[in-house]
């Protein structure tokens, strides 16, 4: 399952299990995370189409498991036409773990949640990567470049999660969904003149450096 799978069940389902807390905590000489600090924070509860998809996320295991996952999926989605996650999911689903090869499906699913509301988990970054790896695959590069450069700059500061990165080291061949070197290297053979195509490249290394500096 690529990480945005796995992030889903984790992120949506830990709604289920956690309450919010009742009082600060304020320990002397600790100062809190921006994100924990003032008054207690409500968390909002799943709603019954939440707890809908998150079990049918729970079966996009394997190609096996996703293809009959899918009609339920599908009929999610026809029942919660404004629901983001659902269209995103699919388009994953489709181009991740079945391989599926029917560009212009899996584009209009991520642009549909791009479109519409109900996005709890996914968001701008991860639909520009799939476009990008999309767009490269089809070989328009110059759109690769541009959707990698939005997906990006939604949030500077975890730039290097427009990769999908799974492993501990670059690798020059990958799962779909899994942007790698020689992705990285044909757009910047494409365009030795597009700082941008460096860029990319030097942040996919980046983010090795936490398991080898070198």
């Amino acid at each position: 399952m690529r990480p945005s799978l796995i992030a889903y069940c984790v992120l949506l389902g830990a709604t289920f299990l956690v309450n919010a807390q009742t009082t600060p905590i304020n320990i002397d000489g600790v100062s809190e995370p921006p994100e924990l600090t003032g008054e207690p924070k409500k968390l909002t509860q799943p709603t019954p189409a939440d707890k809908e998809l998150l079990d049918i996320v729970g079966h996009l295991t394997d190609q096996s498991e996703t293809r009959k996952s899918l009609p339920a999926l599908n009929k999610f989605i026809e029942q919660n036409p404004d629901y983001s996650d659902a269209y995103y999911l699919r388009a994953t689903a489709e181009a991740c773990i079945l391989n599926s090869q029917d560009w212009a499906s899996i584009s209009g699913d991520v642009e549909a949640a791009m479109s519409h509301s109900g996005a709890q988990i996914y968001n701008r970054t991860d639909y520009y990567s799939l476009l990008g790896k999309i767009a490269l695959t089809k070989a328009e590069y110059r759109q690769a470049i541009l959707d990698l450069e939005k997906a990006m700059l939604r949030d500077l500061s975890s730039s290097q999660g427009i990769f999908n990165i799974e492993g501990v080291a670059p690798e020059k061949t990958s799962k779909f969904c899994i942007w790698n070197l020689t992705d990285l290297d044909t757009l910047i053979s494409k365009f030795p003149t597009d700082y941008r195509a460096w860029l990319f490249r030097g942040v996919y290394y980046i983010f090795f450096t936490t398991f080898e500096e070198d």
